[in-house]
C-alpha cells in the first residue's frame, strides 16, 4: 500500500492543483520519484507536531491536505495538534500513516503504534479507515470526500480477498444462520483466516471503516452469543464499538495484541509468534470459542 500511495496522490494532484501533500520525512524518495518537482508536495522533515499546524493553516485556505508519515511520529507526538488544529477546528487534513502497531518492530517502541486507532476514536469529528489492500486504499481516498478531518492506516500487508468496500460500511462476508458466533474482521487481519473462510460455519463482517463506524450491519446478528474480534491493535481498542450494540450477555473474544510495551528484539511475524496473533493460532482459538457453550 505504501508503494501505491504516491500514484493514487499524484493522480488527485493532476486533477486538483489545490491538493497539498506533506511528508515528516518518510518516503520522501517514493514520492519524489512520482511527483517530481511538483510544488504539491513538501517534506516538513521531523517537525511533526509544525507540520499538522501548517496543515491546518493550509486547509484554513481551502486545500486538500495529506500528510504522511510513520504512525507514532504523526498521531502520538501530534495528539494535541490533531485535537485543536484539526478535530475543533473541522479542518479537510487528512493523515496517513504507515507502520502501524509493530510494523517497525526492530525500531523498539519509539516506532510501535498498536493504540492509534484507540486513541485517535475517542476524538470527535474525525473520521478513521483500514484499507486491507491496494484496492481499499485506492477505493477509500476515492470515496472520502469529507470535509473533516480523517486518519488511514496503511500496512505492509495486505489481505488477498476481493470485494467492494463503501466508506462507512462494512461487508458480511458469511451469513450462518444456524450459527450463534459472529467472527468480526479489521483491515488486513483479514489475511490471518481468509484461506479459511469457506471451513469456517461462523457469521463473518469484515470493516475497513472504523468511524464513522457501521453499527447498523450488527441488527443482523442480534441472536448470536459470542462474538469474536480480529486484529492487529491493543485488545480493547475496538470493543466498545461491539459491545454498545449487544446485550450483557453477548461474550466477546477480543482477539488482538496485548497491552505490554514489546522490548524484545525480533520482527513483527517474530513479536507476533509469541502473542499467538498467527494463522494456525487464530483458527484454533475460533474453533475453541465456536465449541464453548
Amino acid at each position: 500500500m505504501r508503494n501505491l500511495l504516491p500514484q493514487i496522490l499524484y493522480k488527485k494532484v493532476k486533477k486538483n492543483k489545490n491538493v497539498i501533500i506533506l511528508l515528516g520525512d518518510i518516503g520522501v524518495y517514493g514520492f519524489n520519484k512520482v511527483f517530481g518537482k511538483s510544488k504539491n508536495l513538501y517534506n516538513m522533515s521531523t517537525l511533526e507536531q509544525s507540520m499538522m499546524g501548517f496543515a491546518s493553516g493550509l486547509a484554513i485556505n481551502k486545500k486538500e491536505v495529506y500528510v504522511y508519515s510513520i504512525a507514532p511520529f504523526v498521531v502520538e507526538r501530534c495528539f494535541e495538534q490533531i485535537k485543536i488544529d484539526l478535530c475543533y477546528q473541522k479542518m479537510n487534513v487528512n493523515i496517513i500513516s504507515c507502520g502501524g502497531s509493530l510494523e517497525y518492530s526492530e525500531l523498539g517502541c519509539t516506532h510501535h503504534c498498536p493504540e492509534d486507532i484507540a486513541v485517535l476514536k475517542k476524538l470527535p469529528n474525525i473520521e478513521i479507515f483500514i484499507p486491507g489492500n491496494n484496492y481499499e486504499l485506492e477505493t477509500l481516498v476515492k470515496q472520502n470526500k469529507s470535509s473533516l478531518p480523517s486518519y488511514t492506516r496503511l500496512s505492509k500487508n495486505s489481505h488477498n480477498l476481493q470485494f467492494k468496500i463503501k466508506k462507512g460500511k462494512s461487508n458480511c462476508l458469511k451469513k450462518v444462520k444456524s450459527s450463534k458466533t459472529l467472527l468480526i474482521a479489521f483491515g488486513p487481519s483479514l489475511r490471518f483466516i481468509e484461506k479459511n473462510l469457506s471451513d469456517l460455519k461462523v457469521n463473518i463482517l469484515y470493516y475497513s471503516t472504523i468511524k464513522p463506524f457501521d453499527s447498523e450491519a450488527l441488527n443482523n446478528f442480534k441472536h448470536v452469543k459470542k462474538i469474536i474480534l480480529i486484529h492487529e491493535m491493543y485488545i480493547g481498542s475496538l470493543v466498545s464499538d461491539i459491545s454498545l450494540n449487544f446485550s450483557k450477555s453477548v461474550k466477546i473474544f477480543d482477539v488482538g495484541l496485548p497491552v505490554k510495551f514489546f522490548d524484545s528484539y525480533g520482527s513483527e511475524q517474530d513479536q507476533y509468534k509469541e502473542t499467538d496473533l498467527t494463522p494456525k493460532k487464530i483458527l484454533k482459538k475460533i474453533k475453541k470459542v465456536i465449541e464453548l457453550k
